[in-house]
């Protein structure tokens, strides 16, 4: 538990909580019950209450790793009160670290940030953990570039995992962003009763960032789907064609194997015993196989 203390606000970041930790939080700030009872289970969705005295919320913050190729959803638990604003999570977030080492170690933006109540330490970690999804979205944009060129090149095969694991990556960040879309909405609409109506463009300045955000997310789905439907029709067409050169040779090959073996049957023939029998059969068989040929390339089979 670490903490941040000024005249009007008090910052406490909890990483890890333990049944001390929210003991402590319900007698010293006399949080809601129903509070208590959700800071130490792991929240399903991310939401914004109203307790009393107290807003609570739930966030998701996308954290990729690039070893495995994953994306995790981290969760942060938000408590609010009119002089107390708590964090609890169970993992680094970074946007919430920055913030916090930022109030910790410069007076300034301590000052700033929280120098009358909740509202402006509330904007800017939001507002940062925005921003920090802007470029995991980059990253998910160049992946999504070089996978177009590696299709064009001829690799679409190998390209199928590739598609498949941007597709992840771009689903597991819209774990984490889409649902953001309500708790800005509710957070829109409580917070000027909260804090008061001057705050209330804060939260509309938050809806428009995460509009933003949400556009590139959405833009960068349809763009992958688009390269999977392509990848996937050229990935068809050149098996389509292999499939169709084998399919020639089979029916060229078929009457020339046929041919072979019925003059190697072994019964009498009249010219069995003539020198030239070789090159005739031999003879007869390249012109069959070249007249079918001509007639595959005239109905355009080959």
């Amino acid at each position: 538990m670490k903490k941040i203390q000024t005249q009007n606000l008090t910052w406490i970041d909890i990483r890890d909580p333990a049944p001390k930790d929210v003991l402590y939080l319900g007698k010293k700030y006399g949080l809601h019950k129903m509070i208590l009872e959700e800071i130490l289970p792991p929240s399903h969705r991310s939401k914004v209450e109203q307790f009393g005295d107290f807003l609570y919320l739930v966030l998701y913050f996308p954290v990729f790793h690039k070893n495995i190729r994953e994306t995790e959803l981290r969760e942060i638990d938000i408590i609010i009160g009119k002089n107390v604003f708590i964090t609890s999570h169970y993992k680094s977030v970074i946007p919430l670290k920055e913030l916090f080492d930022r109030c910790n170690l410069y007076p300034d933006i301590r000052e700033q940030y929280m120098q009358q109540n909740p509202v402006l330490l509330l904007y800017h970690l939001i507002e940062n953990m925005l921003h920090h999804a802007l470029p995991k979205l980059d990253n998910v944009s160049r992946k999504i570039e070089n996978a177009e060129k590696e299709i064009f090149q001829g690799r679409e095969k190998e390209m199928l995992k590739e598609i498949s694991l941007i597709k992840r990556d771009i689903l597991n960040m819209a774990k984490a962003i889409k649902p953001e879309q309500g708790v800005l909405q509710s957070l829109n609409k409580i917070a000027p009763r909260f804090f008061g109506s001057e705050y209330a463009i804060y939260f509309r300045d938050l809806v428009s960032s995460y509009e933003y955000v949400r556009s590139i997310l959405e833009n960068h789905q349809d763009m992958i789907e688009s390269l999977e439907e392509t990848n996937n029709t050229l990935l068809s067409h050149k098996l389509n064609e292999i499939v169709r050169i084998l399919t020639v040779i089979s029916f060229i090959t078929f009457p020339l194997s046929l041919i072979a073996g019925f003059f190697s049957m072994n019964v009498y023939m009249d010219f069995s015993e003539n020198p030239l029998t070789f090159w005739l059969i031999a003879i007869f068989m390249f012109l069959t196989a070249g007249a079918m040929t001509v007639y595959f390339k005239k109905k355009k089979w080959l």
